[in-house]
């Protein structure tokens, strides 16, 4: 993994450079058996700039470090967000690395989570089968890695879950449910 320590502003300097800015790019490396290769994002807008003209962010970067960290290190998500001070959602670079370790979840076409219909216009349904009486957390994410709302955050018996999805504004999202610390995810779209 690469990071730069700075970004770079979009518009040249007095010296024919360019000032120290605050969204940069980050590098991931290795096999495709470990890194889900590809770019993730849009390229920058540089007619969309921010306040203090910098190019804006897409991702926070400790969504990286929250991959990492969880994906590779096999840390939880309340390890990560005791680290960070918030929930941070990771990026999905990193393969889940394949292990002994029981499913939760029931699959369904290699879905654990559903959503229907995707993409939603006004709302959608997201449900799972939850196949032994466990701990679940099921929350929404935005892109950015922030959490939007928590659905659910307790001890659930085993049999099938449903809940109605409203009311975000355009955009990606990223629904997950929490099984005993293992995290199962679901992209989802809000289109017009």
């Amino acid at each position: 993994m690469t990071i730069s320590e700075f970004g770079r502003r979009a518009h040249e300097n007095g010296s024919r450079g360019c000032d120290h800015g605050s969204a940069c790019v980050q590098f991931v490396f290795g096999s495709n058996k470990y890194v889900d290769g590809g770019k993730k994002g849009l390229s920058p807008d540089l007619n969309d700039l921010d306040e203090n003209t910098n190019i804006r962010h897409q991702f926070d970067f400790r969504r990286l470090y929250t991959d990492f960290l969880e994906s590779w290190f096999g840390a939880t998500p309340q390890e990560t967000e005791a680290l960070f001070g918030e929930k941070i959602f990771p990026i999905g670079v990193l393969k889940p690395r394949i292990s002994g370790v029981e499913s939760y979840l029931e699959t369904y076409n290699q879905k654990a989570i559903t959503i229907a219909p995707n993409p939603m216009k006004n709302d959608s349904q997201m449900g799972f089968e939850l196949k032994t009486s466990s701990n679940v957390i099921v929350e929404i994410y935005n892109l950015k890695g922030f959490r939007q709302f928590e659905f659910y955050n307790g001890k659930l018996e085993a049999g099938i879950y449903n809940y109605h999805i409203s009311s975000l504004p355009i955009g990606t999202y990223i629904a997950t449910v929490s099984v005993n610390g293992m995290r199962y995810i679901e992209q989802f779209n809000v289109v017009k």
